[in-house]
């Protein structure tokens, strides 16, 4: 309907709003890279974890715009699968697959578009509480319970250069700089005790960064700035300040 092309209009431009001050946030942090995985500190896994948990809230925000078919609205059950810690790329080298979400429904109406997104995004942040308990538990069982050597080199003959490639990933999203052997069968207990300590410590980290960064959204949500003038909506993440 044409009386819906306003409440739209404002509302994708709310949307490109608050994902341009999420790739902001996240582009302030630039992880200094150090050439030792057992030289990793919990600063630098901090400021990694935030960068990736606000590169992922920015992605399950682009979803809820124009996600859906044809450019629709996307849906929250979506864009809370995308925002889950199950859904990091610690969770990806461990072979935890991310969560489905019951179909979440809005019963307000809203006074504008504008006020549709904020509100949106707050429902986000608040909805994806609950699972981060959840997500922690299964990733720390992971974790511990996983031969970590056919991740990370190999020991054995289920070596498996995919996984290894994305292991190498998560270690440099941490801020490391390594180069993982190949299928190697001397990988030692020791290195292996060394990645597992480091996992556990992005871990937490992306456990801390996530209540942050949802207290952030839920406070920016219930406290929307006024409209930033731009050359092209979402085109320039400096362009939005809070």
């Amino acid at each position: 309907m044409d009386s819906d092309v306003p409440f739209l209009r404002d509302r994708h431009a709310a949307f490109d709003d608050i994902i341009a001050f999420a790739l902001q946030k996240a582009s302030l942090l630039q992880p200094k890279i150090i050439l030792r995985i057992d030289l990793a500190s919990p600063t630098i896994a901090a400021e990694a974890a935030e960068r990736e948990i606000w590169q992922m809230f920015a992605r399950g925000l682009m979803h809820l715009k124009s996600g859906g078919i044809d450019g629709a609205p996307g849906m929250m059950s979506r864009a809370l699968s995308m925002v889950s810690l199950r859904s990091s790329s610690l969770a990806q080298v461990l072979g935890v697959q991310s969560p489905e979400f019951e179909p979440v429904f809005h019963t307000v109406d809203y006074d504008s578009g504008r006020a549709a997104a904020y509100a949106e995004a707050g429902t986000l942040a608040e909805a994806i509480i609950p699972d981060i308990d959840k997500s922690i538990h299964i990733m720390q069982r992971k974790i511990f319970d996983s031969d970590l050597s056919l991740i990370y080199g190999g020991m054995g003959d289920d070596f498996n250069p995919a996984q290894a490639d994305i292991a190498k990933a998560v270690a440099e999203m941490s801020g490391v700089d390594i180069t993982l052997p190949e299928h190697n069968p001397h990988v030692t207990e020791n290195q292996i005790d060394i990645i597992r300590r480091q996992m556990v410590m992005t871990l937490e980290r992306l456990e801390d960064a996530s209540h942050k960064i949802i207290k952030e959204i839920i406070w920016l949500s219930k406290n929307p700035p006024e409209p930033q003038s731009r050359k092209q909506p979402g085109s320039d993440p400096s362009d939005f300040t809070i």
